[in-house]
């Protein structure tokens, strides 16, 4: 039995939706359960997820949890909302499971997960992949790491609960969160690897392949260089950082999975929806292909598997 934990707020329910779709595709063959905490969600989504399960024989608990617990807890940025930090009371909300696999709702799962939940993570918290974006030394220096520590994203994490329960792991790591927000970013996952070094185990980055990876940066690739092309072209769970697949403006070359998983989930096709800000962002994405173009400021390329081995802009 897989047993599956995410996050959701009632505004990502939707997504939380096509990302479970995703899983269900492509998991038909194993036993699964899914756990999703909300501090809030409407009776409409919570039904939605439930119904979702049930075509799939899949028992989907939708887990409330008092928002209270959350009050002190830092938030930095627009795109992360305080539910992130509820997978931290896992082991505790779910007593009776020894093991989860968390995944967050800007995901599609693109393979079988069974060889990911069978990695033994017996003698750690939890196992994640490196994360290339926070590798920068100063960076790891503010969040009082060392040059040589491994910074790992969470997006997709295996979690240890008996090790959780045993070493009262979720309390260091909201009480790091709590006294040190004015240095953290990421949010709980700062914490995590704050506090955590030594205590995690590293898995496959094809297993976490973030937008990172089609960028043209050698210099960020020398742990996946080999299998790189691999990674690009099947990747086995692609989590969608940055700009999401549900906006207009997104450039990532396999954003149309999110729309094939979304006709599934709702049973209509999904149709991009413009607004004042998605304008505003196409005009900033013209002025930077316009910079780049004329050598004044360099923007990243973007690798699209649809095209032979080429390179696209990424403004």
């Amino acid at each position: 039995m897989i047993s599956i934990l995410c996050n959701s707020s009632n505004e990502y329910a939707i997504h939380c939706k096509v990302m479970l779709t995703s899983l269900f595709e492509n998991n038909k063959q194993n036993d699964k359960e899914v756990y999703v905490f909300s501090t809030s969600m409407s009776d409409e989504n919570i039904k939605g997820l439930e119904l979702l399960g049930q075509r799939y024989g899949t028992k989907v608990q939708i887990i409330i949890v008092d928002s209270q617990k959350l009050q002190f807890l830092p938030i930095h940025f627009a795109y992360h909302n305080i539910a992130c930090y509820l997978r931290l009371f896992a082991a505790d909300l779910l007593p009776g499971i020894n093991k989860l696999l968390y995944l967050d709702c800007d995901i599609i799962v693109n393979s079988d997960l069974k060889a990911l939940w069978d990695i033994d993570i017996t003698d750690y918290a939890f196992a994640a992949t490196h994360d290339l974006t926070y590798c920068e030394p100063n960076f790891k220096k503010n969040l009082q790491l060392e040059e040589n520590d491994t910074y790992i994203n969470t997006g997709v994490m295996l979690i240890n609960c008996d090790y959780w329960r045993n070493n009262n792991v979720a309390q260091k790591v909201l009480d790091y969160a709590i006294h040190n927000g004015d240095k953290m970013i990421a949010a709980d996952q700062d914490a995590l690897n704050a506090t955590m070094q030594g205590s995690f185990k590293l898995f496959s980055e094809e297993w976490n392949v973030y937008p990172d990876y089609f960028y043209e940066k050698p210099n960020l690739y020398t742990n996946v260089y080999p299998i790189l092309d691999e990674i690009r072209r099947n990747p086995k769970i692609i989590h969608f950082l940055y700009v999401k697949p549900w906006f207009n403006y997104c450039n990532h070359p396999l954003r149309y999975l999110y729309g094939k998983y979304y006709a599934i989930a709702e049973g209509k096709p999904f149709i991009l929806k413009r607004n004042k800000e998605s304008i505003k962002r196409d005009i900033a994405r013209l002025k930077h292909c316009l910079l780049d173009f004329m050598g004044i400021k360099y923007y990243y390329h973007v690798y699209d598997k649809r095209f032979d081995n080429s390179f696209r802009r990424f403004c």
